[in-house]
Formats: structure tokens, C-alpha cells, sequence
């Protein structure tokens, strides 16, 4: 008998060991809503579709998904994606950064007077509230004094990754109410005006050697050399500015027909964003011009589920890497000017057209004078930004929502801002050794 039910608890305990086994599968196919074995097969997949998105991408860290893939796209739990990454922004540096090259090349130099060719082009993204204004009137003295194309666009930050493809207008495909990429300003090697209301592609293969504004990384990607069908190769720059400062000088901007005072601008801040986060929304300040229009296509589907938040600012740190992006910093003005000469202009050729944008950022070295770096920004606001600031902080609550509020754009600038640091580092130090 003693056997007998040993036998029988033997038996039970296997059955058991199979229910706990069929309970945990249930649990992870509840949990990615898919056969996990179709699950890795697709993520061997997308980080193949990596490569099309951006230049040397296989260490990328964020992994992009097909649409459509494991039947359909409206099933995948891309939380799943991004969870264990969460809160972990260290340790994302060290994976995106483990083999981050910070060495600039010298990509132009302003030459003859009759010299018209550079081998390779330059953009210029101008994110909203960056000091875009002033760097646009730079690269267009620039242009004018070493005879290269320039064209500067207007609402092209929605850039289609169809569209460009075509011969005709430059087209919008993502939050914009423009359809097309208007051109603000532009001018040929030869020193002629355009014509063109909106950008077009034959105009900019024959015609452009730099092009700036609102516009995203990866617009490169269907532009043509002039000479050969081959995609041009493009040195792309940027600005970033502290999240607080960006966020209100913004509102500052936009609001400014309405004469607001300080303290009437502070109170309409604290509003919006508390409405906002009782929604649980974050501002994302960058992913409309750091993230390709390959990857807005996708991560931004018409339908489906879109992916979270996180892992839209894993490509934007990815793509800042990727890209070789040069990265200026508004808080740190000269430094960034000095990646800007080593680019630009390394013979110091222009010193004085840099030199006009630097002082900009030394008028003053107090620390209040240091936080408000609106002062750098030729299109000023009749409020300092620093003043709307200082009213909000009386509201520790109201401060406390706009910085979580502003959260994802903070790990973005201080990405960026290290990528920064180690570019003018390399600088530095290369200017010693010779």
C-alpha cells in the first residue's frame, strides 16, 4: 500500500508539474499576445529592417518592428519592447556610447572665391527654440561669402519618406497642416534667388550644398549627387537646449500676439501642463525632427497600436549616435562654436562671421545671466524667459509637474549633451597634439 501511494503522489506531482508548465506558457503568451517563437523570429527580422533606416546600424540599440509582422501589427505589445529599459538611462549611455567615435571630420572648408563643389552636404536641423534663427542668418552669410548653395526651409519637419523619392515638391506625411516644404530662402552657388515656392528635388541635386530647417535626420536619404544617382553624403548639426528653458521661451513665442504678462504667462504654463498630465502626457519636444520619416511611418502608424514613449526616445538617442550628428548645446555656446569652425571652417577663414555669433554668449557671466539663454536668440520675446521661470517656481506643485511633464526631453538634452561633451574634448585635445 505504501508503494502503491507513493506511485499515486508521484503521479499527482507530475500532473502538477505540467499545470504550473501550461500556466506559465499562458501567462507569456498573454503577455506578448503572440507565439513567442514567431516573437524572436520577428525581432531578427526588424534589426535587419534597422539597416535601412540609418547608415552602420547594426549595434543599435533600439529594435524596430515590420508592420504588419506576426499577422498584424496591432497585436504586438511593444511595451514588451522598452520595459526592462525603463529608469535605466545609464545603462542605455553605456550600450549606445560603448563604441561612440566623437572624431569630427573637416567636411568643408570656405576655399576660392570660384570654388563651387562640396563633395559633402550640410543640414542644419533647426529645432524649435534652439537659436535656429540665429544659426540660419550664419550658414546663409556662409553660403553667400564661399559661394555655395543654400536653400532654408519652412513646416518640413513632417517630411514624407515616399514623397521625397518623387521629382516634384518636397511633401509633408506627418503632423504638419502644410502639405508641401515651403522655401523660406535660398540662393545658388552662383548668388540667384530662387524661384521655387516649395522645395523641389531637381532643384536641390543641381542646385544645394546646405540645407537648413525645421526638418528631420535622414532627410539625405533621397537626395541625389548631382553627378551620379548615389545618395550625397551630409554632415548633419543641431542645437539643444535645457528642457525648462526650450518649453517656455516656446510658449513665450507662440503666445506673444496675445501680450501676456510674466505672471499671466506662468499661470496659462502650469494650466496646460497640469491638463496634460492628468492625461498622463509628456512633451516631446525632438521626435519630430529627431526620428527619420522611415521610422515616424512607424511608430507613428494610422493604424494599429503606436509604440510608447520610451521607445521613441531609444531611436532618437540611437539616430544622435548614428548620424554622427555634430551637437551644439545653447548653454554652451562657444564650445559649440568651436565644433561649428573645425567643421566649417577650420583654415579660420570666417573668424569674424563666428566670432559676431560668440558674443552673443559672453555679454555676461552671472549664473542668472547663464540660465537665460534667450539673450543668444536673435528673435527675442518682449518677456525673458527667466522671469516666466522664476514666477513659476513660487508654485513648487506646478514645478514639479512641468519638470515630469518635460522628463523624456531632459534625458534627451542630457544625451546630447554628453555626445557634446566628448566632441569638444576630441576637439581639444587634437588642437594639442598639433
Amino acid at each position: 500500500m505504501a508503494v502503491a501511494r507513493t506511485c499515486r503522489l508521484k503521479n499527482v506531482a507530475s500532473v502538477v508539474s505540467v499545470l504550473c508548465v501550461f500556466y506559465v506558457l499562458s501567462l507569456a503568451l498573454l503577455l506578448f499576445r503572440v507565439n513567442p517563437v514567431t516573437y524572436l523570429q520577428s525581432r531578427q527580422e526588424a534589426m535587419q529592417l534597422d539597416k535601412l533606416a540609418a547608415p552602420s546600424s547594426k549595434k543599435r540599440f533600439a529594435i524596430r518592428t515590420k508592420q504588419n509582422s506576426l499577422h498584424n501589427s496591432s497585436q504586438i505589445d511593444f511595451s514588451t519592447f522598452v520595459s526592462t529599459y525603463k529608469e535605466r538611462s545609464v545603462y542605455d549611455w553605456d550600450i549606445l556610447l560603448r563604441d561612440y567615435d566623437p572624431a569630427l571630420s573637416t567636411s568643408w572648408t570656405c576655399g576660392r572665391p570660384d570654388s563651387t563643389s562640396r563633395m559633402t552636404k550640410l543640414i542644419f536641423i533647426h529645432v524649435y527654440k534652439t537659436a535656429g534663427t540665429t544659426f540660419r542668418f550664419l550658414f546663409y552669410i556662409y553660403a553667400q561669402r564661399c559661394r555655395a548653395g543654400y536653400a532654408a526651409l519652412m513646416g518640413c519637419s513632417g517630411l514624407s519618406p515616399d514623397l521625397t523619392k518623387q521629382e516634384g515638391q518636397w511633401t509633408n506625411g506627418f503632423g504638419r497642416r502644410s502639405k508641401n516644404c515651403a522655401i523660406e530662402r535660398s540662393r545658388t552657388r552662383e548668388g540667384q534667388e530662387s524661384g521655387f515656392l516649395y522645395m523641389n528635388a531637381t532643384y536641390l541635386k543641381n542646385e544645394i550644398d546646405m540645407l537648413i530647417g525645421h526638418l528631420p535626420i535622414g532627410a539625405h536619404m533621397h537626395w541625389e549627387d548631382q553627378y551620379s544617382s548615389r545618395i550625397v553624403n551630409a554632415q548633419y548639426i543641431s542645437f539643444v537646449r535645457q528642457p525648462l528653458q526650450k518649453y517656455v521661451s516656446g510658449v513665450i513665442y507662440s503666445t506673444k500676439r496675445k501680450s501676456w504678462s510674466v505672471e499671466e504667462t506662468a499661470t496659462e504654463i502650469v494650466s496646460q501642463v497640469r491638463h496634460a498630465r492628468a492625461k498622463n502626457k509628456y512633451y516631446e519636444g525632438y521626435s519630430a525632427y529627431f526620428l527619420t520619416p522611415l521610422q515616424k511611418s512607424e511608430v507613428y502608424p494610422q493604424k494599429g497600436e503606436k509604440p510608447p514613449l520610451e521607445y521613441r526616445v531609444q531611436l532618437i538617442l540611437s539616430n544622435l549616435v548614428e548620424f554622427k550628428v555634430v551637437v551644439g548645446v545653447v548653454e554652451h555656446m562657444s564650445h559649440s562654436l568651436d565644433l561649428l569652425r573645425h567643421v566649417l571652417d577650420s583654415s579660420g577663414e570666417l573668424e569674424n562671421l563666428f566670432q559676431s555669433v560668440d558674443t552673443f554668449s559672453v555679454r555676461n557671466t552671472t549664473a542668472k545671466a547663464l540660465e537665460d539663454t534667450s539673450t543668444i536668440v536673435l528673435n527675442k520675446s518682449s518677456i525673458s524667459t527667466s522671469s516666466v521661470i522664476e514666477h513659476i517656481r513660487k508654485d513648487s506643485d506646478g514645478l514639479a509637474r512641468l519638470q515630469e511633464f518635460l522628463r523624456y526631453d531632459q534625458m534627451i538634452y542630457d544625451f546630447a549633451t554628453e555626445l557634446h561633451r566628448r566632441q569638444h574634448k576630441w576637439l581639444q585635445h587634437t588642437r594639442k597634439k598639433s
